[in-house]
């Protein structure tokens, strides 16, 4: 009776085990081969993770209270993180980041406020220091970010974020038009971070609770009728204009996305309706001087919604990411010029990523290839080296993840896109001048009495 006991025990930790490994930790995308009549499973869950797909960092000027001459003054500035945070949490756990630089030490602690229980098992992050406590000298930081556990009162390790941050003219709101000398955080390596996210059907009806338990899971739960399927998003980044530019000017309007599997050429242009949506805008600096109109240089982050869909497709003028195995190439080019080319693998019914350790991205999105034009002139600024170097805010990639990639990078231009360190007042005008200009905006008297 007892070796029954022990070899069902034993057998049953197999099981376990081995479900865990075939279906792996992070990045496994949808399996649309599974069908309604899958039976539930023992699900395994992983460790507590920050998703790279969401994070984004920033840096907000520290101004003074006391203005001079309708101008702000930045006495310094304090390093934010957004993002999404995976895992079970209690009331009173939070996410601490030690930040460290030129400028000395800071902690930011962040209690998670609104933790949910099981149906939600994701928590979105925003986390700054406290007020009173910023940086003074620029430079490059780290921050070391960690969940803190009210219960044993211990950090875990999540991972380490990087930003460089510079001197540069702004302008705030409330101070007038007149431009400060403030900081700004330079993110040039996240125009080489692109991600396809394959979206069920149920996440894509905002179903928040199931959507986190996708995500979180290492096998997804079983699927319904309406998850055989789901529509394909692509995300990237681009230093074009501002957010707002980027949508109103047209510039992604009048645009063709093309796509070949193994070479061979897929006949539709495959530009949905709608086709494109800003989803983030990092603010680097405006205005240069007093006399000149606000310019931006904004880092924006947009996510296409191409007509393509992972899974069954319901008839031959639909296209599959799944059921098309091979390499797949996907231009986006506007009449003038190539914007970007995508690239990634299917095989055996799934997105095969780049094997890049250390990256963690929930379940369905996956890290695929960016390449740019030979003479990348969509962009105002590119800077090829710090995409070599790293990826998704400091995120040092792995020898040959994507080798071919960074090998292609066309060369850098306008790595200094804006004036650092200095700002420009508008210029007195001779005493001469300002009398002629005074008679001139003078009312004439009527010759009548």
């Amino acid at each position: 009776m007892k070796k029954e006991r022990k070899r069902s025990a034993f057998l049953a930790f197999g099981v376990v085990v081995g479900a865990t490994f075939r279906c792996g930790l992070l990045s496994s995308g949808p399996d649309p081969r599974r069908t309604e009549s899958s039976r539930e499973e023992p699900v395994a869950e992983s460790a507590p993770f920050l998703s790279d797909a969401n994070i984004a960092l920033d840096v907000r000027d520290h101004l003074s209270s006391e203005v001079f001459d309708r101008r702000a003054v930045a006495q310094g500035f304090q390093p934010t993180l957004t993002g999404e945070l995976y895992g079970r949490f209690a009331i009173g756990d939070a996410i601490r980041i030690t930040w460290s630089g030129p400028g000395g030490k800071i902690r930011a602690h962040c209690p998670l406020r609104s933790p949910g229980g099981n149906d939600f098992p994701s928590h979105e992050v925003q986390c700054m220091p406290k007020r009173g406590a910023y940086f003074k000298v620029a430079g490059t930081y780290t921050g070391a970010v960690s969940l803190w556990r009210v219960a044993t009162e211990k950090e875990t390790p999540l991972r380490t974020v990087q930003l460089t941050v510079k001197r540069a003219v702004r302008v705030v709101e409330g101070y007038g038009t007149k431009p400060y000398m403030g900081y700004v955080a330079r993110f040039d390596e996240m125009l080489g971070s692109s991600l396809i996210w394959l979206v069920s059907q149920t996440e894509r009806r905002g179903n928040r609770a199931h959507t986190a338990r996708r995500a979180y899971k290492t096998r997804a739960q079983p699927q319904s009728a309406d998850d055989e399927r789901g529509e394909v998003r692509i995300y990237f980044w681009t230093t074009n204009g501002a957010g707002h530019q980027l949508e109103s000017s047209g510039i992604l309007r009048d645009v063709v996305f093309k796509c070949s599997v193994n070479g061979r050429a897929i006949e539709q242009n495959l530009v949905g309706a709608p086709f494109f949506r800003v989803v983030k805008t990092i603010r680097m600096t405006e205005s240069v001087s007093d006399s000149m109109s606000p310019r931006s240089y904004d880092l924006t982050k947009v996510v296409l919604f191409p007509s393509l869909i992972w899974g069954k497709a319901p008839s031959e003028n639909v296209v599959s990411v799944t059921e098309r195995s091979g390499r797949w190439h996907c231009q986006l080019r506007t009449p003038e010029k190539l914007v970007r080319e995508f690239r990634w693998t299917v095989g055996g019914g799934e997105i095969s990523a780049p094997n890049e350790r250390g990256l963690h991205l929930p379940r369905g999105r996956f890290l695929i290839e960016t390449y740019f034009p030979k003479r990348n002139m969509f962009d105002d600024y590119f800077d090829a080296n710090a995409i070599r170097r790293a990826g998704f805010f400091g995120h040092k990639w792995s020898l040959g993840a994507l080798a071919e990639m960074h090998r292609a990078l066309p060369a850098s231009h306008a790595v200094e896109p804006f004036p650092v360190g200095r700002l420009t007042k508008s210029r007195p005008q001779p005493k001469e001048k300002q009398s002629a200009e005074r008679a001139r905006s003078r009312p004439k008297r009527s010759a009548r009495r």
